[in-house]
């Protein structure tokens, strides 16, 4: 579906299929539709994004092309991850941190493995979106959930909207927390 003059997921599915190695990762046609709409309708003016990659890329572009008054940053936690974006997906240094995740066994549960990326939320303008598509397996571990947005909407002392890739165990670890209606989509 064209987007303004540019048709963005058949940009990125011809990315895909030219970087073979990174074509499993990535959201379908239906989340890329989703995000763009959200985007463009609602005009949050910060974005906090955990784990980087063709969303990041997406939501930079839509930025640019729209001239969208929003502040992005994102955050991967691997940094040959990282550097290949840089090197294929174009995305500004500025955009993506590399950021540590760290083990919170505090948190774990028979169902849920938690981590956190070490990010400082005293940096950030007021969030008006947060994305999770991160991390999975890493060095610090084999996470199935990841606690930033709680600690955003804490740190805010608001519930804001948050857009969720898959990750079915990261949507019931915020639904048992009480944050289910700010998931964005199922």
């Amino acid at each position: 579906m064209p987007v303004g003059n540019r048709d963005y997921v058949k940009i990125i599915h011809a990315h895909q299929a030219k970087h073979s190695e990174y074509s499993s990762s990535g959201c379908g046609d239906y989340d890329y539709l989703f995000i763009i709409d959200y985007i463009l309708t609602n005009e949050p003016k910060c974005i906090v994004e955990y784990g980087s990659g063709y969303s990041t890329w997406l939501i930079n572009e839509l930025i640019n092309d729209y001239k969208l008054d929003i502040y992005l940053i994102s955050h991967e936690d691997s940094q040959q991850y990282l550097e290949w974006i840089l090197a294929n997906l174009y995305v500004p240094r500025e955009v993506i941190n590399l950021t540590p995740v760290k083990a919170c066994p505090e948190l774990d549960t028979d169902i849920f493995k938690v981590g956190k990326y070490n990010d400082n939320l005293e940096a950030y303008p007021e969030v008006e979106m947060v994305i999770t598509d991160g991390p999975g397996p890493c060095q610090a571990g084999d996470f199935n959930v990841t606690d930033n947005y709680r600690l955003i909407c804490e740190y805010q002392d608001t519930k804001i909207p948050h857009w969720i890739d898959g990750r079915k165990f990261t949507k019931q670890y915020y639904r048992e927390l009480g944050y289910g209606d700010k998931i964005l989509h199922y």
